[in-house]
């Protein structure tokens, strides 16, 4: 096992403890997480830096993440108050909705009571996912760079189980809750009505994280497994036993998958083409070790693999080797 080294940078903050709290803008070359009820933005390669303050009270369930839509980047903010959409150097926001505006009419008061928005992916066609407490999706559309982002019917009825992370393309779009369960829907290339293709039901382990390529997702859980599911055979194809402790970061670029959490450890993976089941495969490749952290989110550059612990403003960095 190698250790991971400093980065030449520092970031502004520490992040909080919470998933996936790193994510990377390849369009502005910026980073992001949260600390507290802010969003850091942050340049990687200057020490140019911006703050989004959120107006959620401090140490609640917020979470930000950069998606790739058509061509360009966006960075989404979901929290208690609302969600925000905003250009990927959060120089503007795109959209914006109190979460007042987003709970369902006829939702139940226990569930109003503490609402709040988590899991964030999204489709390169111009859609976005947003999961809910009350166990929907939000869907979102972005027809183009300077078009208004629009607000669609969400994806599911209300649950009783908060939705924890969502994964998306264009073939499949799932989310995983609190108690382990996880549903999956056909994505925007699909045609005909949006109905559930199928779910998992509950275990009991928190789904913490999820990426997903064409129709296979891959879901991480509380206790330190990674399943992966193929949508269109509707079945797990693959149990991966990747970390000893919670998994709280899944990202997924081109076929480098990367995952890391309470065990210290950042975990490099090739998830190959599932253009057929047989082919899907996700091979180790490689991890890393960071003594002494609690890793709270970890990104690929494409040349490089970043990472984020608790109470820590270093950002741990190496060459990857592939």
């Amino acid at each position: 096992m190698r250790k991971m080294n400093f980065k030449g940078i520092s970031l502004k903050d520490s992040p909080s403890y919470q998933s996936n709290n790193l994510t990377y803008s390849p369009e502005a070359d910026n980073i992001a997480y949260m600390r507290h009820m802010d969003v850091i933005v942050q340049h990687c390669t200057s020490s140019m830096n911006k703050k989004i303050a959120t107006r959620a009270e401090a140490d609640c369930v917020c979470t930000c993440k950069y998606v790739s839509v058509h061509d360009f980047d966006l960075l989404v903010v979901a929290t208690p108050v609302g969600l925000q959409v905003w250009t990927s150097n959060a120089a503007s926001i795109r959209f914006h909705a109190p979460i007042e505006d987003l709970i369902p009419a006829g939702l139940d008061e226990s569930h109003r009571e503490g609402a709040f928005l988590t899991g964030i992916s999204a489709a390169e066609s111009g859609f976005i996912y947003v999961g809910t407490s009350w166990g929907t999706i939000l869907r979102l559309e972005v027809q183009g760079e300077d078009d208004d982002v629009l607000a669609l019917a969400p994806l599911g009825a209300p649950t009783g189980s908060p939705v924890s992370a969502t994964a998306a393309s264009d073939n499949v779009v799932a989310s995983g809750n609190e108690r382990g369960g996880l549903t999956f829907y056909p994505g925007p290339s699909s045609s005909g009505d949006i109905e559930e293709l199928f779910r998992v039901e509950e275990e009991g382990a928190a789904v913490t994280s999820m990426v997903c390529r064409e129709w296979a997702v891959a879901a991480a859980l509380s206790t330190g497994i990674i399943n992966v599911y193929r949508a269109d055979a509707q079945e797990r194809i693959l149990e991966i036993h990747g970390h000893a402790r919670i998994i709280h970061s899944l990202y997924l670029r081109d076929s480098i998958m990367v995952s890391c959490g309470d065990d210290q450890v950042v975990c490099v993976w090739n998830f190959s083409p599932s253009g057929a089941r047989c082919d899907t495969q996700v091979d180790f490749v490689e991890n890393h070790h960071v003594p002494d952290r609690l890793l709270v989110g970890a990104v690929t550059t494409g040349s490089e693999l970043m990472a984020v612990a608790y109470d820590d403003e270093h950002i741990y960095e190496r060459k990857l080797t592939l």
